[in-house]
């Protein structure tokens, strides 16, 4: 079982939840939860680990929910099994800022 949820870290207050079975990618709980979450409580800054990390969430929270996406950069290994941030030289923070422009 999977249960992903959104919630304001203070005071913590529960502000939507999903639950699938089995495993399943993070990615694509992301924009059904912070809309949800944004109805209950707005907000303007998210916060989420890496396995949310995906452009369309970016960029949902950036055009869709007017609200600044704060994402570590998943690790993806390259054709040759190197971290692309890595091989290009940039750490999550360069590629963090780079997102929004």
């Amino acid at each position: 079982m999977k249960w992903a949820f959104a919630m304001r870290v203070a005071p913590q207050i529960l502000l939507a939840q999903r639950v699938r079975p089995g495993l399943c990618g993070d990615f694509t709980d992301l924009p059904p939860l912070a809309s949800t979450a944004a109805t209950r409580m707005p907000f303007e800054k998210l916060r989420a680990d890496a396995g949310y990390d995906s452009e369309a969430n970016h960029r949902h929270c950036r055009e869709g929910l007017g609200v600044d996406s704060l994402l570590p950069v998943k690790k993806r290994l390259g054709p040759h099994g190197r971290n692309h941030a890595a091989a290009a030289g940039d750490g999550p923070a360069v590629r963090q800022a780079q997102r929004g422009s």
